[in-house]
């Protein structure tokens, strides 16, 4: 009874509260509007599915070679991130890079109206936030919305060896498109010759330009954020050299591929961050690329917000996981899609599974044995 007296009020009180969030939601955005009207730099937009904030990070480690430069920190990738983002804005700073994210329809189109980008980067297309957006047309939609927001004759960053992009690539007109790829497809080229959990040796091009440079980052979708950082610099005459110092000296963002020394000689990858699937399999590939006697770990709870596609994703995951680990730790919804491809594979190593992370946290010590190598991966808390 009382639940049900209370229900009607806690409505009134919303539908009350609503209208003012959203106008001061619209007083920051035009403060913002007008912040980034009157900055006559460079204004740079990163989105796409995934790899947004690693290109950001490396596009800003390189531009800081020889430019002023602004980027959004963190992940302040909405609206109103844009207006806490323009705070940052200096008399002295030549370059702004703004990541935008997205939930819905609008959402790119809504942060290049504030920013207005004279410069785009999309980095790719996929299914991530399909429970949102339903179906990946949507997501493609969205994305595009950056390329259809930037000014007749600008550059227009792509993933040469992504669909999605590649389409925009195709019907786009009047921007100046400019490829990058991790597989030897596009104006700019990052291609690994030689990884260890220490560095990865990249073979570069840019525009026909050659050099080499080992940098701290994992991974071949690290390989691809430089490539699309490395495209977007050339736009504003980066030398070579300059860009190659700073790819050298790149760290691993937090919970980003990040390699962590825990207790009793454990190496940690740590991963856990917004995981995606291509990001997950390049993971699963680099643990299956140790070969020296230690013990592979993978803790996981899965990839989350796939609709409809998350159970066959997440079987596909633990697909992976048989050939690169020799223990498996699971928690989470996903827990027993994973297990199904795990034994779908007719994995041989060590299968845990939890109820809830922190159960899974307590059983570490006993799970986990001197010298192992673990793979944290997605999203966990």
């Amino acid at each position: 009874y009382l639940f049900s007296l209370f229900l009607p009020l806690s409505l009134v009180a919303s539908c009350l509260i609503y209208p003012v969030e959203q106008l001061n939601i619209k007083r920051y955005t035009d403060i913002a509007k007008r912040t980034f009207g009157g900055f006559k730099g460079e204004k740079i937009v990163v989105t796409g599915s995934f790899g947004k904030t690693g290109v950001k990070n490396i596009l800003e480690a390189i531009l800081k070679e020889q430019y002023n430069v602004v980027s959004s920190p963190k992940n302040y990738n909405t609206p109103m991130g844009m207006y806490l983002s323009s705070k940052l804005i200096k008399p002295e700073t030549e370059v702004f890079i703004a990541e935008a994210g997205a939930r819905r329809r609008g959402d790119i189109k809504e942060i290049c109206n504030i920013v207005k980008p004279t410069k785009g980067i999309i980095t790719a297309i996929g299914i991530m936030h399909l429970a949102t957006f339903k179906r990946y047309e949507a997501i493609y939609n969205t994305k595009k919305e950056l390329a259809d927001c930037l000014p007749d004759g600008s550059f227009l960053i792509l993933n040469a060896d992504n669909a999605g992009t590649n389409k925009i690539a195709q019907e786009i007109k009047n921007r100046l498109v400019i490829t990058a790829s991790c597989r030897g497809g596009g104006d700019v080229n990052v291609i690994v010759k030689s990884e260890t959990l220490q560095g990865t040796l990249c073979e570069i091009s840019v525009f026909g330009e050659d050099f080499t440079v080992t940098t701290p980052l994992l991974g071949t979708h690290n390989a691809q954020n430089i490539a699309l950082a490395l495209a977007c610099a050339k736009t504003l005459n980066v030398a070579n050299d300059a860009a190659a110092r700073a790819i050298a000296a790149l760290k691993a963002p937090e919970h980003r591929m990040q390699l962590l020394d825990g207790y009793n000689g454990i190496t940690i990858i740590d991963d856990s961050y917004n995981c995606n699937f291509e990001g997950a399999k390049e993971a699963l590939r680099i643990l299956n690329t140790v070969n020296d006697g230690r013990r592979k770990v993978l803790f996981t709870q899965g990839i989350i917000e796939l609709g409809r596609e998350q159970a066959e994703t997440n079987a596909a995951l633990g697909a992976l996981a048989a050939a690169a680990a020799d223990a498996v730790i699971l928690t989470g919804v996903n827990a027993h899609h994973i297990e199904k491809g795990l034994r779908d594979k007719d994995f041989g190593g060590e299968i845990h599974t939890y109820k809830s992370f922190k159960l899974a946290q307590a059983a570490l010590p006993e799970v986990l044995k001197a010298g192992d190598l673990l793979l944290i991966q997605n999203d966990l808390p």
